[in-house]
């Protein structure tokens, strides 16, 4: 996990550079696609999720995240939360996490999120 983690820092990082928003609200495809590209060329193989985040209790908002043996490692929790850290990381039996989608495939998460998130070219494959 130590390895993941410190790839979703440089991640989190690289969004933010190219992000107006702090909190990374919107960009947690172009972040999580850009987190898992990072890995891949690690030699890690994270699985890509889209689904829901269980917010406040009540609604679900749409979101995306990477899972990796058996942990969530979401990058852009802060929209949801500010007091969460920047690379947030909670076993993937999380409730507030619902799973819709899963691949392991860069290409199917690419066309999975195409045209709902702005896709710097410096953060795409």
């Amino acid at each position: 996990m130590d390895k993941i983690k410190r790839l979703a820092h440089r991640a989190r990082k690289n969004v933010e550079a190219v992000s107006s928003n702090r909190t990374l609200e919107g960009c947690c495809g172009v972040g999580s696609i850009h987190l898992m590209r990072l890995a891949c060329s690690k030699k890690i193989f994270p699985t890509f999720v889209e689904g829901c985040f269980r917010f406040g209790g009540v609604s679900d908002l749409f979101h995306c995240w990477l899972e990796y043996r058996g942990m969530i490692v979401d990058i852009t929790a802060t929209q949801f939360n500010r007091n969460h850290p920047r690379v947030y990381v909670v076993k993937s039996t999380d409730s507030r996490y619902r799973p819709q989608h899963k691949t392991r495939s860069l290409t199917d998460a690419l066309h999975w999120v195409e045209g709902w998130d702005v896709y710097p070219e410096s953060l795409m494959p």
